[in-house]
């Protein structure tokens, strides 16, 4: 089955997240990729990183979620509507950020960054979460609904949460690219 343009479009927001992520390890060294402003804020690695810890926490999640759908029939070619507590879900996170949030303790990135790691697993959580997405084809993706890992009375709906996903990327990457854009970033 195809993707629908929706999914299409939130495919292609992750393809790009990754190129970025590339592009940065490429050009970063470890010690870059380790530099934080000041003890509050997170490093590059750390962005990037808890990116990555988000995606896998979500992956079982999603998957138990794709599946129930299938197995009740919930099908559609969209086009899907949304309520607003997911709209608002993944407006809210859209960068530049209005305000800045906690990360959760489970999405919190590890306390040492393995610099060298950082990318190749953004990668493959991100592979991931683009086969839930293709996976999700042809299934109703504004009635089937998804639990947060953190808090169970968090349910988006499928599609608004791979809408999530993908702008949360965004955020971070955003956030990433201020750190390095800083003037005492390490040359």
């Amino acid at each position: 089955m195809t993707l629908v343009p929706e999914t299409t479009a939130i495919s292609s927001q992750i393809r790009q997240a990754q190129a970025t992520v590339r592009e940065i390890a490429r050009e970063l060294t470890p010690a870059q990729m380790r530099w934080r402003p000041d003890e509050g804020s997170w490093s590059v690695g750390e962005c990037i990183s808890h990116l990555t810890v988000t995606v896998n926490q979500y992956l079982p999640m999603l998957d138990a979620s794709i599946e129930k759908g299938i197995a009740s029939g919930k099908k559609s070619k969209g086009p899907f509507r949304y309520g607003w507590f997911s709209r608002y879900m993944v407006k809210s996170m859209e960068p530049p950020p209005s305000r800045q949030l906690r990360a959760p303790k489970a999405f919190l990135p590890p306390v040492e960054i393995d610099a060298a790691r950082v990318a190749r697993e953004f990668l493959a959580a991100h592979d991931q979460l683009l086969d839930r997405i293709e996976r999700a084809a042809g299934l109703d993706l504004a009635r089937i609904k998804v639990t947060s890992p953190v808090t169970r009375w968090i349910r988006l709906s499928l599609g608004k949460g791979f809408e999530l996903m993908a702008t949360h990327a965004r955020r971070h990457l955003w956030q990433a690219e201020r750190v390095m854009q800083r003037p005492d970033f390490p040359k």
